[in-house]
C-alpha cells in the first residue's frame, strides 16, 4: 500500500511539474507561438483569462496527434500582439452528434 502511495504521490508531482512548465500565451508574440508548435509539433500553453483560473491548454500542428476518436479544430489564443492568434489546433472528441467530422 506505501508504494502505491508513493507511486501516486510522485506523478502528481510530475505532472503538476509539467502544467506549471508553460508559458503563458500573453508573454508571446503570435508568430513565436505558432513557430514554437510547428517546430515541436505541439505545444502546451496557459491562457490566463481574467476573471476566470488558468486553462492549461495543448496546441497541435496538425490533426496526427489526436486520438482515434478526435478531430483536430484550428483554434486560437490571445497573444502580446493579438488578441486571436491562430496558434494551431486542438482535438475535440467525436460524439454522437458530430459523427461525420
Amino acid at each position: 500500500m506505501k508504494k502505491i502511495l508513493l507511486v501516486l504521490a510522485f506523478l502528481s508531482v510530475g505532472a503538476q511539474a509539467n502544467v506549471t512548465a508553460t508559458q503563458d500565451t500573453t508573454s508571446l508574440t503570435c508568430k513565436v507561438a505558432r513557430a514554437n508548435v510547428q517546430r515541436n509539433g505541439y505545444e502546451h500553453y496557459t491562457i490566463n483569462g481574467q476573471p476566470r483560473p488558468p486553462q492549461y491548454i495543448s496546441y497541435y500542428y496538425d490533426d496526427k496527434q489526436c486520438g482515434p476518436d478526435e478531430y483536430g479544430v484550428q483554434a486560437w489564443a490571445p497573444t502580446k500582439d493579438a488578441n486571436h492568434c491562430p496558434i494551431g489546433i486542438v482535438c475535440v472528441v467525436k460524439s454522437r452528434t458530430n459523427l461525420f467530422n
